[in-house]
């Protein structure tokens, strides 16, 4: 049998630097399920793609833009086509409830000071005729 040619003390670096990184690892995960981001919703991952989507048989996509002036909601289907005519209710935690106009096709609109300032968490509705779209949403103006 061979001897090794590595010493003793290489040996011994080599595992603890594999051990140090198994730990900071595992600690990384354990830390990233426990305490998610802000600007991640805590049951974001429980829902898999259907997150966002409560009950209604549409399968609208609601996405926001925060602008200078504006807080818009752009609706669109999915093909990427502008969702036309509908109603935008806005509940923001801590601020009540936001009406919103619809600016052009599929982007619905509402100023910007009718929000709190800071991160603010809303649920976004969508209703054209019976059928509707909701959606969680964090906000970060």
């Amino acid at each position: 049998m061979k001897e090794s040619t590595i010493p003793p003390f290489w040996r011994f670096t080599m595992g603890l630097m594999m051990g140090s990184l198994l730990v900071v690892s595992a600690g990384s995960f354990i830390v990233a399920v426990r305490h998610p981001a802000k600007v991640v919703d805590p049951h974001y991952y429980s829902h898999g793609l259907e997150y966002g989507r409560e009950g209604g048989e549409a399968r609208w996509l609601l996405d926001a833009v925060v602008t200078p002036d504006a807080l818009e909601i752009r609706v669109t289907d999915e093909a990427d086509a502008p969702v036309t005519g509908g109603v935008v209710a806005c509940q923001v935690a801590d601020a009540g409830a936001v009406t919103f106009t619809e600016k052009s096709p599929g982007v619905y609109s509402a100023p910007k000071a009718l929000l709190p300032t800071g991160e603010v968490r809303a649920v976004v509705r969508f209703t054209k005729g019976k059928e509707h779209s909701t959606r969680r949403m964090v906000l970060i103006p």
